[in-house]
Order: structure tokens, then sequence, then C-alpha cells
């Protein structure tokens, strides 16, 4: 499950090449390794904060200061792939994308975090699920 934090931020992407792709995934995947494990602490704590009704104060007000504080830090994550012309498509399984043109049709290279490199591309009608292998 992706929860979507970031929903009013409108922050304009670029199109790049795949080269210049290629070239930021060596700086975003240490972002995107500790975007992952934030997000995945916001998902606990949340759970945690459901299950809590009833307990201690002063417990449930140092959860909720945890989770404001890691929901602030993805917020400033996010701001950082998106000033890098990156679309972070699954917070829980880090999958990022970048928008290129493939025959003048605007489509998303996809990167999974851990790969080398990126090897795949879908259409902006299509979900990662459905990537193809990159052919230009």
């Amino acid at each position: 499950m992706n929860e979507d934090l970031f929903q009013n931020q409108k922050i304009p992407v670029r199109a790049i090449h795949l080269h210049e792709a290629q070239e930021k995934i060596h700086i975003i995947e240490p972002l995107l390794r500790e975007a992952v494990n934030l997000f995945l602490r916001y998902k606990e704590l949340k759970r945690e904060l459901l299950l809590m009704e009833g307990e201690d104060p002063t417990v449930v007000t140092l959860k909720r200061f945890q989770l404001d504080e890691i929901t602030e830090r993805l917020h400033d994550l996010n701001l950082r792939f998106l000033r890098n012309d990156v679309l972070v498509r699954d917070w829980e399984r880090g999958i990022i994308a970048f928008i290129t043109l493939r025959k003048l049709e605007p489509v998303f290279l996809c990167y999974k975090m851990g790969e080398m490199e990126i090897k795949h591309y879908y259409k902006f009608s299509e979900e990662y699920c459905q990537r193809r292998r990159i052919d230009f």
C-alpha cells in the first residue's frame, strides 16, 4: 500500500534523456534507500498510533512527534527528488521514474532501488508492472 503524502506538491519535472537519468541514479540511490526506510517506519508508527487508544498520553505524544519528523523528512526528500527530475512512483519498493520522450511520446523511464541501471520504460497510461525493455 502506498500513501500519497504529497498530493498538493506541484513542481514541474522536465523530460530528460536516458543518459542523464542513468547519471542521476548514483546521486538518487542513497536518498531513495533513506526514503524507503522512512516510509516503512512512517507506516509502522501510524499503525501503532491507531492501536494506542487509551494509552499513556506521553507515549502517544512522542510517537506523534516521531511521525511528524518522519513526514517532514519525507517531504524534504520528495522535494530533492523533484528537483532532480525524479518522480517517486512507489515509496515502499523504491520505484522511481524519469520522464523522457520515445518517438515523440512522453514515457516514464523506470528504476527500482538496487538495480544497476535503468532498463525499462512504460507509457503514461500504464503502470510499472506493464514496463517494457528499453528499445531506444
